[in-house]
C-alpha cells in the first residue's frame, strides 16, 4: 500500500493503493480529500475508516513522517488491525536538542 498527498488551493488529496490478493493481483485505491489546514496525522483515521467501509484494510499502511503518532500506531492497529510503519518523528523540543540534560 502506498500514499500519496499533494496540496494545491487549500486542499489535500490522500491516495492509498494496494493490490488484492488475487491471481494476478489487482490493484484498488482509496482517495480522501481534506482542507488543507487538516495535518497528516489527523488523516489517518479517516483513511483507515473509509478503507474498512469500502473492504480494503491493508495489513500494512507505509507513510511518510507526518503521519505515526503514538495515537495512531496504537488505534490502527487495535482498531483495524492495521500496521502502521514509517519512520517515527524526531524530538524537536530543546531536552533532546540541549548538550546538556536537566
Amino acid at each position: 500500500a502506498g500514499i500519496l498527498s499533494t496540496g494545491c488551493d487549500g486542499y489535500d488529496a490522500y491516495t492509498a493503493t494496494s493490490l488484492t490478493s488475487l491471481s494476478p493481483p489487482q490493484p484498488e485505491s482509496n482517495v480522501h480529500t481534506t482542507l488543507s489546514t487538516i495535518t497528516d496525522e489527523q488523516a489517518v483515521e479517516p483513511i483507515h475508516s473509509s478503507l474498512e467501509d469500502s473492504y480494503l484494510l491493508p495489513d500494512e499502511h507505509l507513510v511518510d513522517a507526518g503521519y505515526p503518532t503514538s495515537e495512531n500506531l496504537v488505534n490502527s492497529k487495535t482498531k483495524y488491525n492495521i500496521e502502521i510503519i514509517g519512520p517515527v518523528r524526531s524530538d524537536p523540543s530543546w531536552h533532546s536538542i540541549s548538550s546538556t540534560r536537566i
